[in-house]
């Protein structure tokens, strides 16, 4: 007890001591520094959360090496959940000589729940029956001259 009396005591002339306002006023600094570190960071994770069932097509997404049983749709199509499926996977194009590694991720008819797909127009995509349409990104279709090949029987 005796050391905090002594301490407020001493108080007011430390205060009037050039080293105890730079301390001060570093320490107001940090704290605001760190409150606006904080303000914005929580603003950041605000638009996230609010942008992210556009990001990702859907409220929620399940992901899976195998697909997914089939028990699992008639759940959430019994609780009036809409379902939409989609298969990534790597792949290469070759055009000539060029190669290109590309992700391909092929959608069903449902997706996205939320958002929406945009694609651009392009003189290369073709619609042929039973096929939805392909898509590809500039940075892939422009340098390798990419064109839809022909869908070969089995």
């Amino acid at each position: 007890m005796r050391a905090l009396r002594f301490a407020l005591r001493a108080l007011p002339r430390d205060a009037r001591l050039r080293e105890m306002r730079v301390l001060a006023l570093a320490l107001v600094i940090a704290v605001g520094a760190l409150s606006a570190v904080g303000f914005f960071t929580d603003r950041v994770q605000r638009s996230m959360a609010a942008q992210a069932t556009a990001l990702l097509g859907a409220d929620l997404v399940l992901e899976s090496h195998d697909p997914l049983p089939p028990a699992w749709t008639r759940e959430a199509e019994a609780r009036d959940l809409r379902t939409a499926g989609y298969v990534t996977f790597p792949s290469v194009v070759v055009a000539g000589e060029r190669t290109e590694l590309v992700a391909v991720k092929a959608v069903g008819s449902a997706y996205p729940l939320r958002g929406q797909l945009r694609v651009a127009p392009a003189p290369a995509r073709r619609r042929r029956a039973g096929v939805a349409g392909a898509a590809t990104r500039q940075r892939v279709a422009r340098p390798a001259a990419v064109r839809p090949a022909r869908r070969r029987g089995r």
